[in-house]
């Protein structure tokens, strides 16, 4: 290896693992909370991406019509090492959903919680049915709640809010991922992830080579009997297969980690598709 990367690179490259693995296990020896939510929103019985219910259907609840039903699955958990209590959450400005486009809430419900002493809970604000409480005792690492909200805003997606004394919630979209059976499901994740990857790992090391360690590869490699001397790539083309190399690891790597469970196992449910 060291024949086939140039010293000024390695000592580049080993600079900046060095570098990303100081930083990696600095963040790993702190033991901070880190609070996580994802939503995962829709609006049910209604026609494509429609907010509205169909023509002739007509939903009641408690004996009260409503415009439309939309619906929710929340996930809040810490994602972090250290413990996340309830009194880091402001007392004045509680964690919430609300509904800003004058919907109300028609049930919330604790789906499930990963450790009961955790004391999980959502209730509705008799007062103002635009609001959902939720509390919690506390919160150790991979620890949380699912829950469930049914509620008739336009906006299928409720609103989260409450201040945290020195962390905020990381909120993201909960993505739909498409399940494969038989070979594909190993085929199609090697095809879309590995195979970039390796692609752009070989174009890394091709761009890095000089012309004579690239006739070397191409003769062990057995695509020239002989070793004759070839023309040098350009710096500037060397670099164009560089980026290239980086852009195909970049793509193998991002449908990998989109492809990883975005919550803990623990949160699961049975209905999880």
């Amino acid at each position: 290896m060291l024949d086939i990367l140039g010293k000024g690179w390695i000592g580049t490259i080993t600079g900046l693992i060095g570098i990303f693995l100081a930083y990696y296990f600095y963040r790993k020896s702190l033991r901070l909370p880190e609070p996580r939510i994802t939503f995962k929103s829709d609006h049910a019985i209604t026609w494509a991406e429609s907010q509205e219910l169909p023509a002739g259907v007509k939903v009641s609840f408690n004996d009260k019509n409503v415009p439309r039903v939309a619906r929710s699955v929340v996930r809040i958990w810490n994602n972090g090492t250290g413990c996340l209590t309830k009194e880091l959450i402001s007392e004045h400005d509680n964690l919430r959903f609300t509904l800003e486009n004058g919907g109300e809430f028609l049930a919330a419900k604790l789906l499930k919680e990963s450790n009961p002493a955790s004391r999980c809970n959502v209730e509705i604000d008799n007062n103002q049915l635009s609001v959902a409480h939720v509390t919690f005792d506390y919160l150790n690492q991979n620890d949380g709640m699912v829950i469930g909200l049914l509620h008739t805003d336009i906006n299928a997606k409720p609103l989260i809010k409450g201040s945290m004394k020195g962390y905020t919630f990381k909120v993201s979209e909960e993505s739909y991922l498409r399940k494969y059976h038989g070979s594909k499901k190993w085929l199609v994740p090697a095809m879309r992830s590995w195979l970039p990857i390796l692609f752009g790992l070989s174009s890394i090391v091709l761009g890095l080579l000089n012309p004579e360690q690239t006739q070397k590869l191409k003769f062990w490699l057995n695509l020239t009997q002989t070793a004759c001397p070839v023309k040098p790539m350009p710096y500037l083309f060397r670099t164009f297969v560089v980026l290239v190399g980086v852009s195909y690891v970049i793509i193998g790597a991002s449908y990998y980690w989109s492809r990883r469970r975005a919550y803990p196992k623990a949160l699961k449910l049975n209905v999880d598709k």
